[in-house]
């Protein structure tokens, strides 16, 4: 009797194991997803900005190339808005990490 009852002990202690090793790795990938998603925003971001200051500059020298500078000036809007978008988006990911 005593002899079933610790082969059932160890049964349960062995699934507890297999249970924290299950977790484990999926903990690991839900980490190295996080990573790739903030690396992924804080990229976004810096291209982003980068873009800004450069289509400000354009339109400040009046660089438009084959579009007018309202035309710039819609694409500054544009990149500013995604900027914020993806700012939020990096916060968010902050905040769950």
């Amino acid at each position: 009797m005593d002899s079933l009852i610790f082969q059932k002990e160890i049964q349960c202690i062995q699934e507890l194991q297999m249970n924290i090793v299950s977790e484990t790795k999926s903990l690991a990938m839900l980490c190295q997803k996080n990573l790739f998603a903030r690396g992924l925003a804080f990229s976004q971001v810096t291209q982003l900005q980068l873009n800004i200051r450069r289509t400000k500059d354009d339109i400040k020298r009046g660089i438009t190339g084959n579009i007018t500078v309202e035309q710039l000036e819609m694409v500054l809007k544009s990149e500013q808005r995604e900027l914020k978008t993806w700012q939020y988006i990096s916060e968010l990911i902050e905040k769950n990490i």
